[in-house]
């Protein structure tokens, strides 16, 4: 069966500021650099900040439902807007709720959407290979955060997300993507202020906006550790993605990481029946008001190729390793000659 290839657009490496008649440019904006170190530090710190002034049970209770409602948010944002909408054009909405998804998803603190998009499209490209900026083999403090802080990162590629670059308002927030997390941290105050003074202005910036912010943060980044090197591999691919089972509810199907590679225009994650994916499950939701449609299904013929227990007995799968790598790291399963 001939294999189903989807294209993307064609990745630039960073150039000068002179760029061709026609072609979008190359610009340092939208990423993030060793200053995230502080930023990161002082959200760590607003967690301890209810101590300060300790809140009645009553505040305390309405800021940790807060800070699920933003995890939650905040979530989706991230796995719907910036990971299937704009790095894959999974499905299709109006330009002012691209620009709402855009802005949550911002408040992960993991740069603008057309940056982030960007480097994730061409994270499909070479995936585990030297152009991809967070291998497995660069190490897992890399993996973690240590990619979010290289210089060279900061760039985003519009020519590469020409699709959204054509949109005034996705490259504002692009350069402006701290914005966002300003504007959420001062209506978490004032929400505080308004229902219990000062108390409850700690509680809910510390618990309802720090806490959240911490945790989606190091949930997104333990994501980026585990997602190419630990879990299940059901499609034999060029690349080290696995399925991690036991996260699916935690990341909203995002840990269906080997599914997604073998078929990333998807917008399901969750290909098969009991792998649920809550993110798809809201979109469909969503689609119902029509705020989105035309949701992408996985197509019935990618499903049906390059199955690992089609193609490797579990004895050889545990001992294939290619390039070096353990058979867990294996960038594909080969049966041996």
């Amino acid at each position: 069966m001939a294999t189903i290839v989807e294209t993307l657009p064609t990745r630039t490496e960073p150039k000068a500021a002179q760029t061709p008649l026609g072609r979008l440019p190359v610009v340092r904006q939208g990423g993030t650099g060793w200053w995230l170190v502080p930023v990161l530090l002082v959200c760590h710190a607003l967690v301890v900040l209810p101590l300060l002034a300790p809140p009645s049970w009553q505040v305390l209770a309405a800021s940790l439902v807060l800070c699920l409602v933003l995890i939650n948010l905040r979530g989706f944002a991230f796995t719907a807007g910036f990971h299937r909408y704009f790095s894959h054009h999974s499905f299709k909405t109006s330009r002012p709720f691209a620009f709402l998804l855009g802005a949550f998803g911002s408040t992960g603190l993991r740069g603008g959407p057309l940056w982030w998009a960007a480097h994730h499209r061409n994270h499909h490209r070479v995936s585990d290979r030297a152009a991809d900026i967070h291998r497995p083999v660069d190490g897992i403090w890399h993996n973690y955060l240590g990619w979010l802080l290289v210089r060279e990162n900061g760039t985003t590629d519009l020519h590469c997300m020409k699709d959204f670059a054509k949109h005034p308002e996705q490259v504002w927030l692009n350069r402006f993507w701290l914005l966002p997390s300003l504007v959420l941290a001062a209506l978490c105050a004032w929400a505080g202020w308004l229902m219990a003074g000062l108390s409850g202005l700690y509680a809910f910036l510390g618990l309802g906006f720090g806490l959240s912010t911490v945790l989606v943060f190091h949930g997104q980044s333990l994501l980026d550790v585990l997602a190419h090197r630990w879990g299940r591999r059901r499609f034999d691919l060029a690349d080290t993605s696995h399925n991690i089972t036991g996260l699916h509810l935690l990341f909203m199907g995002e840990a269906w990481h080997n599914n997604h590679h073998h078929h990333p225009g998807s917008a399901r994650m969750g290909f098969f029946p009991g792998e649920l994916d809550a993110a798809y499950d809201m979109l469909r939701l969503l689609r119902l008001f029509g705020v989105v449609w035309d949701l992408r299904e996985p197509d019935q013929r990618l499903l049906k190729i390059n199955r690992v227990e089609d193609k490797v007995p579990p004895e050889v799968a545990k001992r294939a390793g290619t390039g070096g790598l353990p058979a867990h790291l294996a960038p594909a399963i080969r049966l041996p000659e």
